[in-house]
């Protein structure tokens, strides 16, 4: 089944702030994942690629992950070429409920392995350098950050013309207020926390449009924006969760995917992820 990974929509106020190259950049370490349902395509959140050091690995949310052992999980690497989602499998630790609902951490990283290693020249991906990555960038607050994402609403399948296109949406924000993350008991250290809105968002041709429904934005990758002077981007943290009562979305910090990494390099001996 052909596939497009369609240019992302992205805010006015993001280009104007990080300049036209941020699609380009940003993008070509973000894919959507699928599972096969019904022999047709049906997308389970986003991920990104990662370049550890040691591995090729793809950085997604837990919960995008959790029914891997019973469907297809998958993303496009070509226009009819698939890169199955196969073990090692690393997922954050269930908490005592049982009910990943309640994991607040809820990252997932898949190790690729054999062959179709990045980069994917055919749809423009490859895994993203490590120096790219920051743990702990504290403080939140004064900062503006943004994602791209594939919502699930914005992926259409052609079963007669076997045709798949993928739509991402970019999103900028300033992180939501200390208030905000103690009403919700969450620490600052280990999340990021952004208001949510819908509306006034504008595309690449300057048309406006409500962002769509952020299911499926699970597992994109946090970006904390800087200036060049200041370092340059870079990411932070992973989306996990909408609170949608609440009007938030939720990223945990960067630092819980290399802390998984670092304890699994360990077990294994093969050394530290960087």
């Amino acid at each position: 089944m052909p596939t497009e990974l369609a240019k992302p929509s992205i805010a006015q106020a993001t280009l104007d702030l990080l300049g036209s190259d941020f699609v380009e950049d940003v993008s070509r370490y973000v894919v959507p994942i699928f599972a096969d349902i019904n022999d047709a395509p049906v997308s389970m959140g986003t991920g990104f690629l990662l370049n550890t050091g040691q591995d090729h690995v793809l950085v997604t949310a837990a919960h995008v992950l959790d029914r891997l052992t019973s469907l297809p999980h998958y993303f496009y690497i070509g226009q009819k070429v698939k890169r199955a989602l196969t073990p090692p499998v690393l997922v954050s630790k269930l908490p005592p409920s049982g009910d990943r609902g309640d994991d607040l951490v809820d990252v997932g990283v898949v190790i690729l392995r054999d062959e179709g290693l990045p980069p994917y020249l055919e749809v423009g991906r490859d895994s993203m350098p490590p120096n790219l990555i920051t743990p702990y960038a504290m403080p939140r607050a004064g900062k503006k950050f943004a994602f791209v994402g594939y919502p699930s609403t914005k992926g259409t399948v052609d079963r007669i013309a076997h045709d798949l296109r993928s739509a991402s949406y970019a999103y900028l924000s300033a992180p939501a207020p200390a208030e905000t993350y103690a009403k919700l008991n969450l620490n600052p250290r280990f999340h990021i926390v952004l208001p949510f809105s819908k509306r006034g968002i504008v595309d690449l041709d300057g048309k406006s449009f409500n962002f769509p429904k952020p299911n499926g934005i699970s597992g994109a990758p946090l970006w904390e924006l800087q200036m060049p002077e200041a370092g340059g981007r870079r990411v932070v943290g992973v989306m996990i969760e909408h609170r949608r009562q609440k009007g938030v979305l939720i990223a945990t910090d960067i630092a819980a995917v290399l802390l998984m990494l670092r304890d699994y390099y360990e077990a294994n001996s093969t050394g530290k992820a960087t």
